[in-house]
């Protein structure tokens, strides 16, 4: 069966009109984090152990308690320990369902009304726990 010239130049013209427009929404989906540096990992553990804080549940030098696990070592229950995925984990939390504990992380971490300055400051914080 032979192919038409012009149907194969129209499949080409298409995948390239097609292509950005698939690829576009994932790079504006995309944020540029900050760069961790000694002062926001500083700042983030103020914030870890400030009052109310996360040391309530994860310990100090975030080693866990009964309430919530260990933030110190290599093993994630939830996401990848990166950078992005703790901020993700502080800003949406975790459902009591779904913690290993059976008790709820709330959600934008300890209060419900940390700033974005202050999750990308315990996220940086948590982080630096497990990347030593």
């Amino acid at each position: 069966m032979r192919l038409d010239h012009r149907f194969t130049a129209m499949l080409f013209v298409g995948a390239l009109v097609i292509t950005p427009a698939i690829s576009l929404p994932a790079q504006q989906g995309e944020r540029q984090l900050p760069r961790i540096t000694d002062g926001l990992i500083y700042e983030g553990k103020l914030v870890f152990l400030g009052t109310p804080s996360c040391v309530t549940c994860h310990g100090l030098n975030g080693r866990g308690t009964e309430r919530a696990p260990r933030l110190s070592d290599k093993k994630w229950l939830h996401g990848d320990g990166s950078y992005a995925a703790i901020i993700e984990l502080v800003t949406h939390g975790v459902p009591e369902d779904e913690a290993v504990t059976g008790q709820e992380m709330p959600f934008r971490g300890w209060r419900n009304s940390a700033t974005d300055r202050e999750i990308l400051a315990v996220a940086a914080y948590v982080w630096s726990l497990s990347h030593q």
